[in-house]
């Protein structure tokens, strides 16, 4: 029965992240290719695809996450994971 409750969850989660990639396809899709097309050369699609991503996984401002861009808030995360090991004077 467990086996079978966690091979659902499984499929549940892969599920969840097909959803989750296929959104973000179309995002990519919606602000890239067609806003900024027609498109002369494949190096240039590479080129606005590589500052697209770089935008979506370094600088976008998220809501959930306080309006600030995810590198920032990942490095304010672990700054506040290290310092009750400081406080505490076992580093």
């Amino acid at each position: 029965m467990l086996v079978r409750a966690g091979l659902q969850l499984v499929a549940f989660s892969a599920t969840l992240l097909l959803y989750y990639f296929e959104s973000v396809i179309g995002l990519y899709k919606a602000e890239v290719i067609r806003r900024q097309g027609p498109w002369r050369c494949l190096e240039a699609v590479e080129f606005a695809t590589l500052d697209w991503v770089d935008w979506f996984n370094n600088r976008r401002l998220l809501g959930p996450l306080g309006h600030v861009p995810p590198v920032e808030y990942e490095q304010a995360y672990y700054r506040q994971q290290e310092t009750p090991a400081m406080v505490a004077g076992l580093n």
